[in-house]
């Protein structure tokens, strides 16, 4: 019996990372796919992972960033007896 062989492009890994898949890691996540991609020769995925943590790292700070200005310091009136 033959085995069948199937003529089948090869896909770059990055096509399997969709944005919304790249999303949903964390960013230890991202740095080690990061470094798989650049090890395994994907530049376009190494190139995603690193901006979508660049994203994931601006949204962390600026959650974390209070709103609003500086509370205002509380001045106490000390009352003279006159």
């Amino acid at each position: 019996m033959k085995s069948a062989k199937f003529d089948m492009p090869l896909l770059s890994r990055s096509t399997e990372w969709s944005a919304e898949r790249l999303a949903k890691l964390s960013l230890v996540e991202l740095k080690a796919l990061q470094a798989n991609a650049e090890r395994l020769g994907e530049p376009e995925l190494a190139a995603r992972c690193a901006t979508q943590a660049t994203t994931l790292r601006r949204a962390t700070l600026k959650a974390q960033k209070p709103t609003g200005s500086k509370p205002k310091p509380v001045v106490k009136k000390v009352l003279e007896e006159s």
